[in-house]
């Protein structure tokens, strides 16, 4: 009995590094989002702190200075954001490349294993008909 051959077995397990390579950039622009996200919330924190020590404060100079402070950190903080969104969009993308190699290489285990069940099939009948065949010259003997 021959050993079962997959013919696109190349073409899967290139498919397969597809894949890997596809969720690690996923996985590394995810993280690159997540740290964008996580630096805008912390600009949004020292804002409100600044704001909220700055509001306490009653001499001039140092409101004045509090609110060059703010105008500084919304600068940051809308500058940051875009950083964000644009991190949003990458992992998006990644994300989608991702999916579209996994469906590639799903769609090649399929074949591969419907070719494999009728490989199975094959081989079943192909024993069938030698079983048959001695069946029926043991009967003719």
């Amino acid at each position: 009995m021959q050993p079962f051959t997959f013919r696109l077995e190349r073409v899967r397990n290139l498919r397969e590094h597809n894949e890997e390579t596809a969720r690690h950039e996923w996985a590394n622009a995810k993280a690159r989002w997540q740290e964008e996200q996580r630096i805008a919330d912390a600009l949004r924190q020292k804002r409100t702190e600044a704001a909220d020590f700055g509001y306490q404060q009653k001499e001039p100079a140092l409101r004045c200075a509090m609110y060059q402070y703010l105008n500084s950190l919304e600068q940051h903080l809308d500058a940051q954001l875009a950083r964000v969104a644009e991190a949003a969009a990458a992992e998006d993308r990644c994300r989608r490349l991702w999916v579209k190699a996994k469906q590639d290489r799903e769609a090649l285990d399929n074949l591969r294993e419907k070719a494999y069940q009728n490989f199975v099939r094959d081989q079943l009948r192909q024993e069938q008909y030698v079983l048959d065949d001695m069946a029926k010259k043991v009967q003719s003997i």
